[in-house]
C-alpha cells in the first residue's frame, strides 16, 4: 500500500508524539496524593490516543500478520522469560512476604490433618467463605513430598502461578503471533500485580491457569479441526469452578469465544459439534456436585450475595454505586491503586509506568478492532474477568480480577509491538535507536516493579504488619524453642497461622484461659513455661509477672517500639496459676468463670467464635479512697456499666463517665455487646483514673471482690 508524504510525515511524528504525550499523561495519571493531577492526565492521554489512532490508521499493520519467529529463537526468548518470571517468584521467598496470612494457613493446617488424622473435609469450606476443599486436597498431595513450611506452602502457588504461563503464551501465540505472545509473556512476568500474588498463598493463582487450560485446548481445537483438545479444555473449565469464586464468571467467556468461532467459521464449529457437546456434558457431569449445592442454596456462594453490589444499589434507589466502582477499577490500573495493604503498597498504581502507558493505548485500539479475532478475546476476557471486581460491595479488587491481568497484559504488549514496527517501518535508519529504546522500555518496566515490590512495599509497615506477623512470629518462636511449653492467648490459640507452623507441636501448646487455668497446675514437662499474649495484654503481662516474678520478658516489637508480642518465659517447675479476686463472667464459655481483669484483645477471649455476643460481668469493686473517679469502657462495640444498680456508662452516648464514689466496696455490672461483624476485632477493657492520678489504667485484680 502506497502511503502519501502527508501520511509518512503523520505516522512518523504521530507515533512519537503519542507515546510522548501519554509519558506526560501517566506522569501527571500517578500522582494520585494531588487531586487536580487527573484532568490533565485524562486530557493528554485523548491528545495520545487521538494521535496514536491517526498513526495506526495511515500505515502499522495488525498484529495477525506478523511474521514467525525462528523456532530456535522462539525457544530461547521463552525460555529466559520463564527463568525471569520463576527467579522473580522465588527470589527471597523465605522473607517476603513477612508472614503466612491465615487465608493461606487455614487450607494448608486442613491438608496436614488429612494426611496425619484421617480427616476428610467437607466438600466446602464454611471457613472460607464457601469454597470447595479441592485446594485441600492438592495441598495434602504437596505436602507428602514438601515439609510444611512457609516457603514449601509459598512455593506450591508459585508453581501454579508459572504453571499457567506457557498455557497464557500458547493461546496469545495461536491468537496473534509469537512476538505479540512473547512480549504478553514478558509484561506478566515483570509485573507486580502478578508477582504479588503469585507469592501470598492466594488461592486464586490457580485462576489463570485453569482460564488458560480452557482457552488454548479450546483454540487449538477449533484451529486444527482436533476433538482431543475439547475434553482436555473441559477438565480445565470443571477444574477451576472448584478453585476459587472469581472463576464462575469464566464461563460466560467461554460462551462468548464460542459464539465469536461460530459466527465467524460456522462450517468448521458445525462439524465439531459432536466433540464439543460431549465436552460440554463432562463439564457438567464433573461440576454436578457444584451445580447441585448452588441449587441447594440459591446462590453461587455466600460470600457472592453478602458482597453483591447489587444491594447498595437497591438500598441507593440508583446506579450510582456501580457508577463509582466501575471508576475506582478504571483508576486501579494507572492511578490509585488498592487499599489493601497486603496487595498493594500505598495506593500505587498496580501497574508500573512503561506497563500503564501502553495497556491504556493497546486497550483502546482493542476496542477499536474488537471485531478481529485476537481483540474480540482480549476485549471479552478483560471484562468478563473485570466483573468479581466490579459487581462487589467492596473496594478495589485487584485479587479479584486476577483473570484479567494477562488480557491487559496483552494490551500493552500489543501496542508496543505496534509502535516498535510503526516506528522501525518508517525510521529505517533508526531502527538500531528504536529497537534500544523499546529494550529500555521493557527494562525500565522490569525495574520499577522490582524496586516497588521488593524495596518499597516489602518494607512497608502496613504490608509487613498485614500477614498476621504476629501470629507467624509465635509459630515460629514455638517451633525454635522445643525445651518450652507454651500457653497462648486465644487469638493466637485458635489462629490458623499458628496451627498449620506448630501443627505436631501441639503436645507441647495450650490455651491461656486464666478463668479456666484457676488453681490448675501448669505443664511442667519441660524445662521452661511461656506466656504468649497478644498486643494490647500489657496488664494482662503485669498481672503474670505478679504471679510469678522470676519470669524473663522476650517481647515481639515493631520498628517503633510498639510490642506486638507479649512472651514471657518462667523456669519450671512453675506452680499452680491461681488468684482469687476478679468478676464473675456470663454468656459466654462453659459460663461461671471468673476473670482476673476485663483486659480482652479478641472475641475469643470471651469463649466466643464469632457474633452474637452478650456477656457480662458481675461482682464487686473497691474505691480506696473516697473521690471523684473516672470510669471508662474501652471498646468498639456496645458497653455498659452498672455502679450500685446505677447505669454510669453507656457506649451508645459515650464510653467515659466521671463518678463520685465513698471509700469502700461497690456492686458493679459491665456488658459487651455485638450483634453481627465477625470482621472487626473486638476490644474490651475496663479502666479507671483514680483520685489524683494523671493517666487512666485498666482496674488491676486487687481491686476486685474475692472469688467465694
Amino acid at each position: 500500500m502506497e502511503h502519501s508524504p502527508q501520511n509518512i510525515h503523520l505516522e512518523k511524528t504521530g507515533l512519537a508524539a503519542a507515546l510522548l504525550l501519554a509519558a506526560v499523561g501517566q506522569w501527571f495519571m500517578a500522582r494520585n496524593s494531588t487531586p487536580a493531577t487527573l484532568f490533565p492526565a485524562l486530557v493528554l492521554f485523548a491528545f495520545s490516543l487521538f494521535l496514536w489512532f491517526s498513526s495506526l490508521k495511515t500505515g502499522a499493520g495488525a498484529v495477525a500478520g506478523e511474521k514467525p519467529l525462528p523456532p530456535w529463537l522462539e525457544a530461547v526468548f521463552f525460555g529466559g522469560i520463564f527463568l525471569l518470571a520463576a527467579f522473580l517468584r522465588l527470589y527471597r521467598l523465605d522473607q517476603i512476604p513477612s508472614g503466612i496470612y491465615l487465608d493461606a494457613a487455614g487450607p494448608a493446617l486442613y491438608a496436614l490433618r488429612m494426611l496425619h488424622e484421617g480427616f476428610h473435609p467437607p466438600f466446602m469450606l464454611p471457613s472460607f467463605a464457601a469454597n470447595p476443599s479441592y485446594l485441600v486436597y492438592l495441598l495434602s498431595f504437596w505436602f507428602r513430598w514438601f515439609s510444611p513450611t512457609q516457603v514449601h506452602l509459598y512455593l506450591f502457588y508459585v508453581v501454579f502461578a508459572l504453571a499457567a504461563l506457557p498455557l497464557i503464551y500458547w493461546t496469545f501465540r495461536q491468537l496473534s503471533g509469537p512476538r505479540t505472545a512473547l512480549l504478553t509473556l514478558y509484561f506478566i512476568a515483570v509485573m507486580r500485580w502478578h508477582l504479588v500474588f503469585s507469592r501470598i498463598g492466594f488461592r486464586g493463582t490457580q485462576v489463570p491457569f485453569y482460564m488458560f487450560g480452557t482457552l488454548a485446548f479450546l483454540l487449538y481445537g477449533i484451529r486444527q479441526k482436533k476433538s482431543w483438545p475439547f475434553p482436555v479444555s473441559a477438565l480445565f473449565l470443571a477444574g477451576g469452578l472448584y478453585t476459587y469464586q472469581a472463576f464462575k464468571a469464566f464461563p460466560l467467556l467461554a460462551l462468548l469465544v464460542l459464539a465469536y468461532e461460530l459466527r465467524q467459521d460456522p462450517k468448521t464449529l458445525k462439524s465439531l459439534w459432536k466433540p464439543l457437546s460431549a465436552s460440554a456434558v463432562l463439564a457438567v457431569l464433573l461440576t454436578a456436585p457444584l451445580l447441585r449445592y448452588w441449587a441447594v442454596q440459591g446462590s453461587l456462594g455466600t460470600r457472592e450475595s453478602e458482597l453483591f453490589i447489587g444491594k447498595q444499589v437497591v438500598q441507593e434507589k440508583s446506579l450510582r454505586p456501580v457508577a463509582r466502582k466501575a471508576i475506582q477499577t478504571a483508576l486501579m490500573f494507572n492511578r490509585q491503586g488498592e487499599v489493601q495493604p497486603r496487595h498493594n503498597w500505598k495506593d500505587h498504581p498496580i501497574l508500573d509506568d512503561v506497563t500503564g502507558i501502553f495497556f491504556i493505548l493497546g486497550f483502546f485500539y482493542a476496542l477499536w478492532k474488537s471485531r478481529q479475532r485476537p481483540y474480540f478475546y482480549a476485549v471479552c476476557g478483560f471484562f468478563v474477568m473485570s466483573l468479581p471486581g466490579l459487581l462487589s460491595s467492596e473496594g478495589t479488587q485487584s485479587h479479584r480480577m486476577l483473570g484479567a491481568l494477562p488480557f491487559a497484559a496483552f494490551f500493552a504488549a500489543d501496542a508496543l509491538f505496534h509502535w516498535q514496527k510503526g516506528m522501525a517501518g518508517r525510521f529505517r535508519s533508526g531502527r538500531p535507536w528504536i529497537n534500544g529504546l523499546t529494550a529500555g522500555l521493557l527494562i525500565f518496566a522490569a525495574a520499577q516493579n522490582l524496586k516497588t515490590y521488593f524495596v518499597d512495599q516489602a518494607g512497608d509497615y502496613d504490608c509487613w504488619r498485614d500477614f498476621n506477623i504476629e501470629a507467624t512470629t509465635v509459630g515460629k518462636t514455638i517451633v525454635q524453642r522445643p525445651d518450652t511449653v507454651f500457653y497462648l492467648a486465644p487469638s493466637f490459640y485458635q489462629h490458623f497461622t499458628v496451627q498449620y507452623l506448630d501443627y505436631f507441636e501441639s503436645g507441647r501448646i495450650h490455651p491461656l484461659d486464666l478463668g479456666e487455668l484457676n488453681h490448675q497446675p501448669l505443664d511442667n514437662h519441660l524445662s521452661k513455661v511461656c506466656f504468649v499474649l497478644d498486643e494490647g495484654k500489657g496488664p494482662t503481662l503485669d498481672f503474670l509477672k505478679g504471679l510469678y516474678p522470676d519470669g524473663k520478658e522476650e517481647p515481639f516489637k515493631d520498628r517503633y517500639g510498639k510490642t506486638l508480642v507479649f512472651l514471657d518465659y518462667v523456669p519450671t517447675p512453675v506452680s499452680p496459676l491461681s488468684f482469687h479476686r476478679g468478676l464473675k463472667r456470663w454468656g459466654a464459655g462453659p459460663g461461671g468463670e471468673w476473670d482476673p481483669l476485663i483486659n480482652f484483645t479478641h472475641i475469643a477471649d470471651l469463649g466466643i467464635s464469632h457474633p452474637p455476643v452478650h456477656v457480662v460481668w458481675k461482682g464487686e469493686i473497691l474505691a480506696p479512697k473516697g473521690g471523684s473517679y473516672g470510669l471508662l469502657i474501652l471498646t468498639q462495640d456496645q458497653g455498659e456499666l452498672d455502679l450500685d444498680g446505677r447505669k454510669v456508662v453507656d457506649a451508645a452516648r459515650g464510653n467515659e463517665e466521671t463518678v463520685r464514689l465513698g471509700a469502700g466496696w461497690h456492686r458493679i455490672e459491665l456488658t459487651c455487646r455485638r450483634d453481627t461483624n465477625p470482621d472487626v476485632a473486638l476490644d474490651f477493657h475496663f479502666l479507671w483514673k483514680k483520685p489524683g492520678d494523671a493517666q487512666y489504667e485498666v482496674v488491676p485484680n486487687e481491686a476486685f471482690g474475692k472469688i467465694p
